[in-house]
């Protein structure tokens, strides 16, 4: 890859509670087949199993997509695919770009006259009453790529608010 070209992955999460997910499936599914056996299946199980299925799918969506995400950065155009979403804009299309602050890590989006895609800067998430229990999340060097995202595309900063948001536009 030359030097004008940069590529950006984000930090891969642990698959470990997409492994607790699809146990904790499993034992569901086995309780819920056993009982129906039995003849006495709770009316809830149904629910409960769906819930589940969605959780362990939707772990196991975001896991998928964490490992095709691309970003990546050339002279011409900006390129954004993550297994579901594949958008490239040249630079002259790109309209707007905002970083918007969140829980986890800054939200950048970036707007063009055909497509738009989002990503979201490296945080750390921390388990609730675990210390030392944490993962982390999103892209390396975020200020990096929206420094440039906005110089290659030629926006300046807008717009500054109070609530941390900040907005890119063209002069």
């Amino acid at each position: 890859m030359s030097a004008d070209i940069q590529e950006f992955h984000p930090v891969r999460m642990s698959r470990q509670g997409e492994l607790v997910a699809w146990g904790v499936w499993g034992v569901v599914t086995f309780a819920w087949v056993w009982l129906a056996r039995l003849g006495s299946v709770p009316a809830f199980i149904p629910l409960f199993w769906g819930v589940l299925t969605l959780m362990a799918g939707g772990t196991t969506l975001g896991n998928w997509m964490d490992a095709r995400t691309v970003l990546r950065i050339t002279p011409e155009e900006v390129f954004f695919y993550n297994g579901l979403r594949k958008v490239t804009l040249p630079w002259g299309d790109v309209q707007k770009i905002e970083v918007l602050p969140s829980r986890w890590g800054e939200v950048v989006h970036v707007w063009g006259g055909h497509g738009h895609f989002r990503l979201r800067t490296l945080s750390e998430v921390r388990a609730a009453g675990r210390p030392g229990v944490s993962t982390q999340m999103g892209f390396p060097r975020g200020d990096h790529i929206v420094r440039e995202l906005s110089r290659r595309s030629g926006l300046q900063v807008r717009k500054e608010e109070t609530s941390g948001r900040t907005y890119y536009a063209r002069e």
